[in-house]
């Protein structure tokens, strides 16, 4: 009950802000970045149905391509919250999903329970709240299907450094 409440809310929050188009259109990548962004799993519910040690992966990943870049809290007011579950209908026929909101300060990752110990799906979704779309390289995490020996590119490492370079010169 408590889930759907969220999810809801989530939703609300959506449609009061200028509706999903406003969200759904992703570009590459933001014009800065402003780490050190805090991920969490959204709920206790979540949390005890999620991988810690496949988000901590994800979150090593990313941290070794930019120093700094991820902190993992068990906050429900965290940059990127995690939730995990039955969001089947929500996802259609993708394996995860993630709704962005302005400026990419907070992010939602949806997680079917079945996928809750893809570290690779996690680093994927991660990325898209970081603002990277799909890549047509195969071997890059932001492929449109990563796999466990997917990688972040050395293209995504420049932009990254570029886009923390920055946010820190303005």
């Amino acid at each position: 009950m408590r889930r759907a409440a969220l999810l809801l809310a989530t939703l609300a929050t959506l449609s009061a802000c200028g509706g999903w188009d406003a969200y759904l259109r992703e570009p590459n990548v933001y014009e800065t970045l402003s780490p050190p962004y805090r991920i969490s799993f959204a709920t206790e519910l979540d949390a005890q149905q999620g991988d810690f040690n496949a988000l901590a992966l994800a979150v090593e990943m990313w941290n070794d391509a930019h120093e700094g870049l991820l902190v993992i809290d068990r906050d429900p007011t965290a940059n990127f919250l995690i939730y995990i579950g039955p969001y089947e209908d929500l996802l259609e026929d993708a394996r995860g999903g993630s709704l962005r909101f302005p400026e990419g300060q907070i992010c939602a990752i949806y997680i079917p329970s079945e996928n809750a110990t893809d570290f690779s799906l996690l680093a994927h979704e991660i990325g898209h709240c970081l603002g990277f779309d799909h890549t047509q390289n195969a071997g890059s995490i932001m492929y449109e299907e990563p796999g466990d020996a997917s990688q972040i590119s050395p293209d995504i490492v420049e932009v990254l450094a570029q886009l923390v370079e920055n946010d820190v010169s303005e």
